[in-house]
């Protein structure tokens, strides 16, 4: 499918050179997220909204002088992105805060713009191993940035301990329960930092080994380990299981999750050597975080709206956009699955889960490329995590959606097909 017309100028600008911008900015602004946000309205406004808004601009200018082709696996997944949008259209006519309710559409139309603007602009060009290398360094900088911020505040750990004010200053690290001290980084909450660094680390495994890489790889594993986050780290097993299965099965050399395993064992090492040096118990620590696993509020949470669902809950429609929040009294419920099917009913909630599944399935297709698995991974990661953490609306799994669902799976003898021939599915 064609989108565009016919350049009446060249560009002087690479639309590798875009693309790799645009991905880089894009990662930057999750990571800058503690503290760009702005509230506006009861509508908080992060540091991407401001980055998608500015990227629709360059699309709109793009596609008026650059013809693109828009894939059939792209135009799918949008179709079931505007489903989705419609279905919180229905839900939000029953909300019980309608006003709230707008927001929550407004973001799914940020949303599908983000998933348009990413699906246009990969649509040609594969620079997915240059995309790798850079994010694998811009994630490096903001992990060192944020092991370096961490390490001083663990330094006054003992002062932070007795000091409620001083528990969660919002970015740097969080005083958690039992305790415990988590990196945060820039990004406000330990669980979204693991999960937008993900790509990062996960992208040094694809590269050709070096010491300098390797030092880097282990930083940013140290960075994940401090986080503590108990959902990123069963979302990385669980992932890490089913990827293993799918590369055994397609008969592929297991490379990737050799080194996967190699690095977390050498960055727990370092992590564990270098508490102990401060006076800080990592390994009992993480034992901490494993026993309030099972005191965690979220599960009181799933149990209320399931409750909820019980007595008021419609079938097809739901209970209305932000009911969940309604129902917890300003809680969320740390549950993309429980959300969806509650506030949008079968409805919203069978068209989002076709969503989820078609996206894998497009995924598991590139698994045959090593240039593709941290991607790959990093989508299996979100899918699980889906179960523990609100992030319907969260641009992070659009982005993802629209690389796997619309970039070339191989560059075709180390350059783009040209313009006049159709790029293959």
């Amino acid at each position: 499918m064609l989108l565009g017309r016919t350049p009446t100028f060249k560009l002087k600008l690479s639309l590798n050179i875009v693309q790799i911008c645009v991905i880089i900015v894009l990662f930057v602004s999750f990571h800058t997220y503690g503290v760009g946000t702005i509230e506006l309205f009861n509508l908080s406004i992060a540091p991407w909204d401001w980055v998608i808004l500015g990227l629709s601009f360059i699309y709109i200018i793009l596609v008026l002088y650059k013809t693109f082709y828009i894939r059939k696996s792209l135009v799918i997944t949008i179709i079931f992105a505007l489903l989705f949008a419609f279905s919180l259209c229905l839900s939000a006519f029953f909300s019980p805060q309608p006003e709230r309710a707008l927001t929550m559409i407004l973001l799914q139309i940020r949303n599908v713009m983000l998933l348009l603007v990413i699906g246009t602009l990969f649509s040609r060009a594969d620079t997915i191993e240059s995309i790798n290398k850079k994010i694998f360094w811009t994630g490096g900088i903001i992990a060192s940035l944020a092991v370096l911020m961490y390490l001083s505040a663990l330094s006054h750990y003992s002062e932070i301990l007795p000091d409620p004010s001083r528990w969660k200053p919002g970015v740097n690290y969080i005083l958690d329960q039992g305790g415990v001290l988590r990196l945060v980084g820039l990004s406000k909450d330990p669980n979204f930092y693991s999960l937008w660094m993900a790509p990062s680390f996960l992208a040094g495994l694809s590269l050709p080994f070096s010491l300098p890489r390797l030092v880097m790889m282990i930083v940013l594993g140290l960075s994940l380990a401090l986080t503590f986050s108990r959902g990123f780290t069963l979302a990385l097993f669980i992932s890490s299981v089913i990827l293993t299965i799918f590369i055994l099965l397609i008969k592929k050399r297991l490379v990737y999750v050799k080194r996967l395993f190699s690095v977390i064992t050498i960055f727990t090492v370092i992590a564990v050597c270098l508490a102990s040096v401060m006076g800080y118990d990592f390994l009992s620590k993480w034992e901490k975080r494993l026993e309030l696993a099972r005191q965690a509020p979220r599960y009181a949470m799933w149990q209320h709206i399931l409750d909820e669902m019980a007595e008021t809950w419609n079938p097809l429609i739901g209970a209305g956009l932000r009911a969940a929040e309604e129902t917890l009294e300003g809680m969320y419920s740390h549950n993309s699955y429980l959300d969806t099917l509650f506030e949008t009913g079968l409805i919203g909630f069978l068209v989002w889960v076709s969503l989820i599944i078609y996206v894998t399935l497009c995924a598991l297709r590139r698994i045959k490329y090593p240039e593709w698995l941290p991607w790959v991974h990093t989508w299996l990661i979100l899918v699980v995590m889906f179960a523990f953490f609100s992030l319907v609306y969260n641009p992070f799994p659009w982005l993802m959606a629209g690389i796997l669902t619309a970039s070339p799976f191989k560059q075709q003898h180390g350059a783009p097909r040209p313009e006049s021939k159709r790029p293959p599915p």
